[in-house]
């Protein structure tokens, strides 16, 4: 285990924000593209969320149609998909991208058969209790300007091709995983949070080739299960990484993990971190408590 007091073994973390940006960037253009009609059998309907309550009241827009037509919806509103609509899932190659400049609420489940989902809000984003979102494509990416939550059970899965990744971006919010939610990836999850905190619950699972989380705010890992290829950076850019209590299990004994945090404290009591050398342990913080 090492202890550093500079930032020097910090990537770049705003160059990687840029190369975000400019993904974000290119696939908005791909949110007006049509696509190919999508084969869902509706129980309940997706609706605009026009009074922005979180649920479809009645009276408030079907966008069953627009998803029918083009695989993606837009709106200045919010967008609610309730519970209990059933067979969301694209046909083949086609992605599902969903947009609104206000809030996002899924509590039901999305797949894309070889493809990617994209949501992005201008608010807020829910993933609901026991809700998955699984790519059999290259990504599942949420970003909003606000908060992102996954609720108790939530799953984000991108773990069908080896390129696959998870990647959640909050631009003025926090990001919460509540408990045994699971993040999986062939290659990569990524998550960040520009100016909140970024908690991660008991009984979460984050697995992937890589594994980074960034925030502003303090970072809390609790409780929960990391199985990583080789590469795990956690950085806070405030005072406080509480990454008590969980096993991180790497997939290679030629790995690395960094903790870092931009003031004084990482509490690592009681993680286990199995096929990593403790030279390749760099902890950098004012203090560290074991």
């Amino acid at each position: 285990m090492a202890f550093k007091t500079g930032l020097g073994v910090t990537n770049n973390v705003k160059g990687r924000i840029r190369i975000y940006a400019l993904w974000f960037m290119a696939t908005c253009f791909a949110l007006v593209a049509p696509s190919p009609l999508l084969s869902f059998a509706w129980s309940g309907f997706p609706c605009e969320d026009v009074n922005n309550n979180g649920a479809c009241d009645p009276g408030e827009p079907d966008i069953t149609a627009h998803l029918l037509s083009a695989g993606s919806f837009y709106t200045s509103e919010s967008i609610v998909i309730p519970a209990g609509v059933k067979g969301l899932i694209t046909p083949a190659y086609v992605d599902l991208s969903l947009m609104a400049e206000k809030n996002i609420t899924l509590n039901s489940n999305l797949i894309a058969k070889n493809a990617s989902i994209f949501i992005f809000a201008g608010g807020t984003i829910t993933i609901g209790d026991k809700t998955t979102l699984r790519a059999g494509g290259d990504s599942v990416m949420l970003d909003a300007r606000g908060d992102i939550v996954l609720r108790v059970q939530a799953s984000l899965l991108a773990d069908q091709r080896a390129n696959g990744r998870v990647y959640l971006f909050s631009e003025e919010g926090s990001l919460l995983l509540m408990q045994k939610s699971r993040l999986i990836a062939k290659d990569s999850a990524d998550l960040q949070a520009l100016q909140g905190v970024i908690a991660v619950n008991r009984g979460s699972t984050l697995n992937a080739r890589s594994v980074s989380v960034h925030a502003a705010g303090d970072v809390t890992v609790n409780g929960s299960l990391l199985k990583v290829g080789s590469w795990l950076e956690v950085e806070t850019w405030a005072h406080l990484l509480d990454f008590q209590q969980n096993m991180v299990q790497f997939m290679s004994y030629e790995s690395s993990a960094y903790l870092i945090t931009g003031g004084s404290t990482v509490n690592i009591s009681g993680t286990v971190f199995k096929n990593l050398s403790p030279d390749d342990l760099i902890i950098q913080a004012g203090q560290v408590i074991q």
